[in-house]
């Protein structure tokens, strides 16, 4: 049982790990490039597996996990999901910011290309 327990704790370590990760570097960085992008992309998709390792553990009608350890698994699934909405919003933020960008470009083109 203490195996067990140390298997998720391990798991959890590794996705808060790459959460932190995601929200230090989205706050290193000014604007998304396509390159950023792709940093981000596989930060998330290394979450992934211990996303997905979580959710059968949770949802598993194993009798291995007691009610606090599912309780455990859920308050530290709330913490995440927190820092998730968190980093949501700042790609959201910059995702607008650079539609703002493109939107003044494109204006600036046809306002080019009127007085021409």
């Amino acid at each position: 049982m203490q195996l067990y327990n140390n298997s998720i704790d391990i798991v959890f370590d590794n996705l808060e790990e790459k959460t932190n990760q995601i929200s230090t570097f989205l706050s290193d960085i000014d604007t998304l490039h396509s390159a950023q992008i792709d940093v981000l992309m596989n930060l998330y998709e290394d979450r992934k597996e211990s996303l997905e390792q979580i959710a059968f553990w949770f949802n598993s009608d194993n009798k291995a996990l007691q009610p606090e350890i599912k309780r455990n698994i859920q308050n530290r699934m709330d913490k995440l999901l927190k820092n998730d909405a968190d980093n949501l919003i700042v790609i959201k933020n910059k995702l607008d910011e650079l539609a703002n960008k493109l939107r003044n470009l494109n204006k600036n083109k046809s306002l080019l290309v009127y007085i021409k």
